[in-house]
């Protein structure tokens, strides 16, 4: 009896010891580097930036919002959506709380698929979904539809090469090398790659964390707790929307045309502004979080322009674009919505409005929403809101 104890408890300790080295393993020099942070204004539930340094969140109302980099401000845009990707130019992807995923093509949003809980794009035109049931996709622009990818995924970025890796719904980690995926130690509830191929996550403990190749771990980064949704700049600068939809960053993202106004000046000490461009108010920084940004020589921080706060638009009946459009179908019956110029022709000399076909007409939802419109010789079309404000 008393040898079976024994053994019980030497088979408890190894497995108490190999918990411990495998948590150890995920968590390797647990000491977390030392990082600045400073907070931007408004709040958040997700964040991304791509890596020509174009930054997207979506407000807790939903809104996405769009940062100038030169005004060091965030823009409004129109929709209601849950998640958001930067993509090439500014074309970013979104999803809404009803698993639509939408691609803005500068004047509205164009629906390309249902049921997915997450999108990745990237500046090479490459653009994944994670489908509610964690089936991967890969938009095919040429087709336009969706092509399946093998694993599984609930959260889902891109490196340079336009691989995924992906966080599972269990919150696994793992990572696809262009033929096949390999599992990464540790938990995550979301990820994110830089520019330089930085690989950013927010873990399952509401830290951030940064992948070291070499070592194949996690590397923690100090400053902040609490971390609900993560990004990273073109060169690698973590940036964080903590769980009450606070948005920092290790750097800031500026224009080169502000950083060549500034030069010759005197230092000027600007601290970080603390308004809300959107309908939430943020609240007071943690104690210990420093507002001195990790930024090249002439970033500044964010002034104090900031857009009005407004609730998310109301969705109404779609407006015609200038074109007439049919819709096309891919192979697979996963299908988005694309816009066909009318056999009649479109040129310069024929106002588009007077136009007519005999084609079956796509009304397309733009996510926005307008008192008047008008549509110009050249197929552009304009809107004013409730407001006054000219939409384009």
């Amino acid at each position: 009896m008393t040898l079976a104890i024994v053994r019980f408890c030497l088979v408890l300790f190894c497995v108490v010891l190999g918990a411990v080295m495998l948590l150890k393993g995920a968590w390797a020099q647990e000491t977390p580097t030392a990082a600045n942070w400073t907070r931007l204004p408004g709040t958040a539930v997700d964040i991304s930036i791509n890596s020509q340094g174009q930054a997207y969140v979506v407000a807790p109302n939903g809104t996405p919002w769009r940062w100038d980099a030169l005004e060091q401000r965030w823009r409004k845009m129109s929709g209601d959506f849950v998640r958001i990707s930067a993509a090439e130019g500014n074309r970013p992807w979104a999803v809404n709380a009803d698993g639509a995923v939408f691609r803005y093509n500068g004047l509205w949003w164009e629906s390309k698929d249902t049921d997915v809980a997450d999108v990745a794009a990237d500046a090479q035109g490459n653009v994944y979904i994670a489908k509610v049931n964690g089936d991967i996709k890969k938009w095919n622009p040429l087709r336009s539809e969706w092509q399946p990818v093998e694993g599984q995924a609930y959260r889902i970025a891109l490196d340079m090469a336009g691989n995924p890796w992906v966080v599972t719904r269990d919150r696994r980690i793992a990572a696809f090398d262009g033929k096949n995926w390999g599992a990464l130690p540790g938990r995550a509830v979301d990820i994110a790659i830089g520019g330089n191929d930085t690989v950013v996550i927010a873990d399952a403990e509401g830290r951030i964390r940064v992948w070291n190749d070499g070592q194949r771990s996690w590397q923690a980064v100090a400053g902040v707790e609490g971390v609900t949704a993560a990004a990273a700049t073109p060169d690698g600068g973590p940036w964080a929307v903590l769980t009450d939809g606070m948005i920092m960053a290790t750097t800031l993202l500026v224009a080169p045309e502000k950083i060549k106004t500034e030069e010759g000046r005197a230092p000027e000490i600007k601290a970080p502004l603390a308004v809300a461009p959107i309908d939430t108010a943020p609240v007071a920084v943690a104690p210990g979080v420093s507002a001195a940004p990790l930024t090249p020589s002439g970033a500044i921080a964010p002034p104090a322009q900031v857009p009005p706060a407004t609730t998310a638009p109301v969705q109404t009946a779609a407006t015609l674009s200038a074109s007439p459009v049919s819709p096309q179908t891919g192979t697979t019956g996963q299908t988005g919505t694309k816009t066909v110029a009318p056999a009649a022709g479109n040129d310069a000399t024929i106002d588009p409005v007077a136009v007519t076909t005999n084609e079956d007409i796509t009304f397309v939802n733009t996510q926005k929403t307008a008192s008047a419109l008008a549509i110009g010789r050249d197929g552009s079309v304009f809107g004013l809101d409730a407001a006054g404000n000219v939409l384009r």
